[in-house]
C-alpha cells in the first residue's frame, strides 16, 4: 500500500510535521509512504482551456497545455492507494 502525503502548510511548519507524523503512522503499518511540500512545486493556475476535459473525454489521457509540475503530481496521486492532504485553516 502507498500511501502519499501532501502539505501546503509553511515550509517546516505545523501542517508539514502533523503530515510527517500521520506518514510515519502508516509507515509502522507497512505501507510505503511519500510527502511532498507542494509549494516546493511549479502548479500553475488554471487558464480554463478545457484540453483536460477534450482529452479524457476522448481516451487519451490527462492533457495540460500548462507546461508546469502538475502532471507529475497527478501520476503520484493517481498511483497511490492513499491520500493525505494537510492545509492550514486560518
Amino acid at each position: 500500500m502507498k500511501i502519499l502525503g501532501i502539505s501546503l502548510g509553511t515550509k517546516n511548519g505545523n501542517n508539514d510535521t502533523m503530515c510527517r507524523v500521520a506518514l510515519e503512522e502508516c509507515q509502522k503499518l507497512g505501507a510505503d509512504i511519500e510527502f511532498i511540500h507542494l509549494f516546493d512545486w511549479d502548479i500553475q493556475t488554471c487558464t480554463g482551456c478545457v484540453a483536460c476535459s477534450r482529452g479524457l473525454v476522448m481516451g487519451k489521457g490527462m492533457i495540460c497545455t500548462r507546461k508546469d509540475d502538475y502532471k507529475a503530481l497527478y501520476e503520484k496521486i493517481v498511483e497511490a492507494d492513499g491520500l493525505l492532504v494537510v492545509d492550514p485553516i486560518y
